[in-house]
C-alpha cells in the first residue's frame, strides 16, 4: 500500500559538511602543531614563523580559539614549546591582521587574563605552571608591541606577578632576576619595593643574595655584568647565576628576530596602512590586575598612570584595576 513501510528520510544536507569542517580544522591545527614544534630556538627563521602566521591567518573563528587556548595551555605546561609559541605570539602582535573579529592578539589577550586572574591559586597549587605562566608574559612584553609601541597593559600584570613573587621562595625571586634583567628602566617603581623587601623579610642568605641582584639590576642599569658585580654573584649564588646570566642572553638575542629582517613575499606595512590598525584599546579591552599595591608614578609612557595624589591610596588598595580605557597601553 503506498505510503506504508520504511520511510525514507534525507539526512540534514550540512551534516556531512560540517563533519568534514571539523576534521579538516583539526587536520590544520594538527598541522600548526607540527609545525611550532619544529621551530629550532638555536637558529629561528623568520620565514618560517610568517609561514605558521598565515595557516593561524586562514582559520575560521572558532577554530582559532581554540587552537589558541591549546597552544597557550601547552605553553604553561612545557616551557620549550611555550618559547616557541612565543615567537608566534610575537608576530601576531608585529604584523597587521586584517579582520578585526578573527584576530589571534585578542584570543592570546582572552586566555592569559584567565590565568593571571586565577594566579593566587595557581601559585600555591601549581609552581612550575606559575612559573611559566610569568615567564610567557614578561617575554611577550618584552619582545612584542603594537604599532611600535611596547604592550605596557602586560607591563602592569607582571608587577602584579612580581608582587606576588616578593611573598616566594628563593626560585621564585630567581624568577624577579630575570623579569627585571629585561628592561630595567620599565621597572624602576619597584626599587623601594625591593629594599623594602630585603630589610623587612627574614630570608636565608641565597634569597638575599637574589634580592639583592635585582636591587643592582636597577641600580645599575643591568651593569652587574661589571667584573666586580659579576664577580661578588658568581662566588654567592654560582651555577644558577650563571644560568641566569645565559637566559637574560638568549632573551635579549630573541628581541633581535623581528619581522623586519622577513624577506620575500612579505610587504612591509605602509604608514597609512599602520593608521589604520586598531588602536591598542580595542584590543585590549579585558585585562585587569588585582591586587596591585604598589606606589604609582606620575603618568608617562609606558608607566602606571596616577590621577592625582590624595585618591593615589584608595586606588592601589582597589582589588580590580581596569586598563581597558588607558590608552597607554
Amino acid at each position: 500500500m503506498a505510503g506504508r513501510g520504511r520511510l525514507l528520510i534525507s539526512p540534514p544536507k550540512n551534516v556531512g559538511m560540517e563533519e568534514t569542517n571539523k576534521t579538516d580544522a583539526c587536520h590544520e591545527i594538527q598541522t600548526i602543531t607540527s609545525k611550532i614544534n619544529s621551530i629550532d630556538l638555536t637558529n629561528v627563521n623568520a620565514n618560517h614563523l610568517y609561514n605558521i602566521h598565515i595557516l593561524f591567518k586562514n582559520l575560521q573563528e572558532s577554530d582559532l580559539k581554540k587552537a589558541i587556548r591549546e597552544f597557550y595551555t601547552k605553553s604553561l605546561n612545557d616551557s620549550e614549546f611555550g618559547k616557541k609559541f612565543l615567537y608566534i605570539c610575537t608576530e601576531f602582535f608585529q604584523r597587521k591582521i586584517d579582520s578585526t573579529e578573527n584576530c589571534p592578539r585578542r584570543e592570546i589577550l582572552t586566555n592569559m587574563q584567565e590565568e593571571f586572574e586565577l594566579k593566587d591559586a595557581i601559585c600555591q597549587a601549581d609552581k612550575p605552571r606559575f612559573y611559566n605562566a610569568v615567564t610567557f608574559l614578561s617575554n611577550l612584553y618584552y619582545l612584542a608591541s603594537y604599532e611600535d609601541v611596547p604592550i605596557n597593559i602586560l607591563g602592569r600584570a607582571l608587577i602584579s606577578y612580581i608582587e606576588l613573587l616578593l611573598e616566594g621562595s628563593e626560585e621564585e625571586l630567581k624568577l624577579i632576576v630575570i623579569q627585571l634583567s629585561k628592561d630595567v628602566e620599565k621597572y624602576k617603581l619597584l626599587h623601594t619595593r625591593l629594599r623594602s623587601a630585603l630589610i623587612e623579610k627574614t630570608l636565608n642568605k641565597t634569597s638575599k643574595c637574589w634580592l639583592l641582584l635585582a636591587i643592582d639590576l636597577l641600580s645599575n642599569d643591568s651593569n652587574y655584568f661589571l667584573k666586580n658585580l659579576k664577580n661578588f654573584y658568581v662566588e654567592n649564588l654560582g651555577e644558577p647565576f650563571a644560568k641566569v646570566d645565559k637566559t637574560i642572553k638568549t632573551l635579549k638575542q630573541m628581541k633581535i628576530i623581528k619581522s623586519s629582517d622577513i624577506k620575500g613575499d612579505v610587504k612591509k606595512e605602509s604608514k597609512d596602512d599602520k593608521q589604520q590598525q586598531q588602536p591598542q584599546q580595542q584590543l585590549m579591552t579585558t585585562f585587569k590586575v588585582t591586587g596591585l599595591n604598589i606606589q604609582k608614578p606620575k603618568s608617562d609612557s609606558g608607566k602606571l598612570n596616577n590621577k592625582n595624589n590624595n585618591n593615589n591610596n584608595n586606588s592601589t588598595n582597589k582589588k580590580n584595576h581596569s586598563f581597558s580605557h588607558n590608552k597607554n597601553y
